[in-house]
């Protein structure tokens, strides 16, 4: 191949390089603290609680995930050896609500799914299969089987396969509910899953995940926040860390780099905003882009044409930001200054300091309040239709 010459590489070449290079990854620092403490909490104290990791999206969450289930698995060879039913972790990724809030009957089949449990389909009562058979038009009896029935095959299903680690992924769409009062009983319903299943959640999301904070203090109680952040470029050694990856991932690349762009850490921080899995996967396209134009050496030019855009990368910062701010724990000296008030003091001060978060921290131009449809002019007469046409318009013409 010729970087000039154009000449196209043939699909099943693309899609052999492609493959080789999404098996490539990177033990970094930030990704290796936040499998250690996560694995730490999931293994120590009690089996029945809640481990939320949180961090920006493209940091590895899922990758992280993926790697805790393995290393589970790995744990438990000789267990599994003498048990063969035994299941020490379940992997299971929701999917965004279709309608008003988040389908737990969804989750418990896929979760099922990952258990290997049988005939998910047939699940019934004594008494249900009768009624079912003569409903015209039903393809699977376990289609018409409600949330909580199938809530219980989880629990006997936990139980029966002596599962320890529920690991959730892109948990924050449980939070997604039309109305936010729900919020609530989803809180309730993992700690309550939690203790049936006698094992250890998991909960990977986004920083949405924090709201479990805000609204279910029982929760928060049984439960530990694992930060998995990006880097940043104004520490030393997370610069370090960031400029490794992308002299190792430029270095694993079937074809070389243009020489000397591996060496510009700030583009490829702009580029993927300290995220490793943005730049694995801007590595990843711009390798895909060289290689149907038949280059032999990967360019800025590909680099550029595979990034994301400038306004999608201050997006990603900006929820970056936001979630280390929210992470950041309050001084001793504040809990020591609230404990000796009285409970209306405490309420007052902690919801005075809730207002003050949610004022802009950035001047901008004064939104003019809404007025409601009914808040009038004095003398203003309501709209009405007015009459038009007839013989008493004609006669006044």
């Amino acid at each position: 191949m010729n970087a000039t010459d154009g000449e196209p590489v043939g699909d099943a070449d693309i899609q052999t390089h492609l493959m080789a290079f999404e098996s490539v990854r990177k033990q970094h620092p930030r990704f290796k603290d936040a499998f250690h403490k996560t694995r730490d909490f999931a293994a120590c104290g009690r089996a029945s609680r809640v481990v939320i990791l949180t961090g920006p999206t493209g940091v590895g969450k899922s990758t992280l995930g993926i790697s805790l289930r393995k290393q589970a698995v790995i744990e438990a060879k000789e267990a599994c050896e003498k048990d063969p039913s035994l299941v020490p972790a379940v992997l299971v990724t929701t999917t965004p609500p279709h309608g008003r809030s988040f389908n737990w009957k969804d989750f418990y089949v896929r979760t099922l799914e990952q258990l290997n449990e049988p005939l998910i389909d047939r699940k019934v009562f004594p008494g249900q299969l009768t009624m079912f058979e003569t409903v015209p038009g039903m393809q699977s009896v376990g289609e018409s089987l409600s949330t909580d029935p199938l809530r219980r095959h989880i629990e006997r299903a936990f139980l029966r396969r002596k599962t320890k680690l529920w690991i959730i992924d892109e948990a924050h769409h449980i939070l997604m509910c039309h109305d936010q009062r729900q919020l609530e009983f989803q809180f309730e319903n993992l700690k309550s899953l939690a203790d049936r299943c006698n094992a250890t959640i998991v909960l990977i999301g986004t920083y949405k995940l924090l709201e479990i904070r805000d609204h279910s203090a029982q929760l928060m109680r049984r439960s530990q926040i694992v930060h998995f952040p990006a880097y940043r470029l104004e520490l030393e050694e997370d610069l370090k860390a960031f400029k490794s990856c992308v002299v190792y991932l430029g270095n694993r690349l079937p074809i070389p780099v243009e020489q000397g762009i591996l060496s510009r850490i700030g583009y490829f921080y702009n580029k993927t905003a300290g995220c490793i899995g943005i730049l694995r996967d801007l590595f990843r396209d711009a390798l895909e882009c060289a290689l149907k134009e038949g280059a032999s050496i990967v360019t800025q030019k590909h680099f550029d044409a595979s990034a994301q855009s400038n306004k999608a990368i201050l997006r990603i910062m900006e929820e970056s930001a936001l979630g280390c701010v929210a992470l950041e724990d309050v001084e001793l000296t504040e809990v020591s200054a609230l404990a000796r008030m009285t409970p209306k003091d405490v309420i007052a001060h902690l919801s005075a300091k809730r207002l003050e978060a949610l004022q802009p921290d950035v001047p901008g131009p004064a939104q003019k309040p809404r007025r409601s449809r009914s808040a009038l002019p004095v003398g203003s007469r309501n709209p009405t239709r007015d009459k038009v046409g007839g013989a008493a318009r004609v006669n006044a013409l």
